[in-house]
């Protein structure tokens, strides 16, 4: 948000930069008018920009300067489209995708350097301009001296001064936009690619917020998929309808990969199990935390109290009319993970396992609620079953990381 106010105010202000140009242009020409009655403005705008171009083509530097500033500018808007395409339409196929080092990572470096070559061609081009500009003051005000007040040519020194000054504030506008956007991009300020796979359209679904929308949403998911999975493994039973089912058909991971999984790898994989348990296919999933407003947070034993090294994670949901509310909590024992409803429960947590009625029953985590049904999944299954897939990589490049909680 921040970086999208720091842009709206730059284009802002180069477009007051832009618009004090032409006012400056305006008065020129309305006073050649005050003493050339017979001619038309276009008549003097054209009579002057001849002039200025003649004095250009007697100076070979200044024109190698303007060519090289119009040539970076070409180059600037060509990368800044190529950043664009990136951003918003790029298409990754299934082969590629079962990659999951490349389909992220690349794309996002790939738009990046992409930004990166606009925003050195516009600085660039920026300080050749500006230098032609500064050039133009002086021959203009040293001409002045060999032109009358009333010569067609003649500029008062004053409109020479703004007009240099409102080009220089013109191009440092746009200089500082392209810093502001090349700083986001690598710093990981701006939103992470749209990445859609070419074997899957793109689908539009809203989650469900009642049993009754989840069970809706089943029956869609269904139709739909019945022949087909979101992932990168295929279901061995083309008649499997729910992705619960087909999730609980992919083969275990080795105890390495497993081990190996971070805590935002495990959110990952969270959120698009808990979609799962709700009838929503992966890449539709994976589309939810790329819209935003998802987060995860980690709940600490502080007090060492699970001391068969149970950890719990709660997932949460932000929106502009509830704020923030908590989705689920997981459980993880060992090489098991459990899924429990928080029930969009608003509440502030300060003591994670009294506010939500968890004992603590020979080292273990022991909810007092039912666990959601069919949640309690083998962690090595959920690695084959989604972290090779597309969805798994757009969610964890935008699920955020909260403040941790206090077991």
């Amino acid at each position: 948000m921040i970086i999208l106010i720091g842009a709206v105010v730059l284009l802002l202000a180069a477009g007051v930069c832009w618009a004090m140009l032409q006012n400056i242009q305006v008065q020129v020409v309305d006073l050649q008018l005050t003493t050339h009655k017979l001619m038309f403005p276009s008549q003097i705008k054209a009579a002057r920009k001849a002039y200025l171009r003649g004095l250009l083509r007697d100076a070979y530097r200044q024109k190698l300067k303007r060519n090289g500033a119009i040539g970076l500018s070409i180059v600037a808007a060509i990368a800044a489209f190529i950043a664009v395409n990136i951003q918003f339409n790029t298409t990754v196929t299934t082969d590629v995708l079962s990659n999951q080092a490349f389909d992220a990572g690349v794309v996002l470096l790939m738009r990046n350097l992409a930004i990166s070559v606009a925003a050195v061609a516009v600085i660039t081009a920026v300080l050749l301009a500006l230098s032609v500009a500064s050039w133009q003051m002086q021959i203009q005000s040293a001409a002045n001296a060999d032109h009358d007040a009333n010569d067609l040519y003649f500029t008062p020194q004053k409109l020479l001064t703004k007009q240099l000054l409102w080009r220089r504030e013109l191009g440092l506008s746009f200089a500082a936009l392209a810093v502001l956007l090349m700083l986001g991009g690598w710093a990981g300020w701006l939103p992470a690619p749209t990445i859609a796979a070419a074997t899957k359209p793109a689908q539009t679904f809203q989650p469900a917020t009642s049993s009754r929308k989840s069970d809706a949403a089943t029956s869609s998911s269904a139709a739909s998929s019945s022949t087909t999975s979101s992932s990168s493994w295929q279901r061995s039973d083309p008649n499997t309808q729910y992705p619960i089912d087909a999730m609980k058909e992919a083969k275990y991971a080795p105890e390495s990969a497993v081990k190996s999984l971070t805590d935002a790898d495990l959110a990952s994989l969270y959120f698009l199990e808990y979609w799962a348990l709700n009838g929503i296919e992966a890449s539709e999933a994976g589309g939810y935390a790329q819209a935003g407003g998802y987060s995860y947070q980690v709940v600490k034993d502080e007090r060492g109290v699970l001391t068969s090294g149970d950890t719990v994670m709660v997932m949460n949901e932000s929106s502009a009319t509830k704020g923030q509310t908590h989705l689920f909590y997981a459980i993880r024992n060992g090489d098991q993970v459990q899924f429990f409803n928080m029930y969009n429960s608003g509440i502030v947590i300060t003591s994670f396992a009294s506010q939500f009625g968890l004992n603590t029953i020979n080292g273990h985590a022991a909810p007092s609620t039912a666990e959601i049904r069919d949640s309690t999944e083998p962690l090595a299954q959920l690695v084959t079953a989604f972290k090779s897939d597309a969805a798994f990589a757009i969610t964890k490049a935008n699920l955020t990381r909260g403040a941790d909680l206090t077991y």
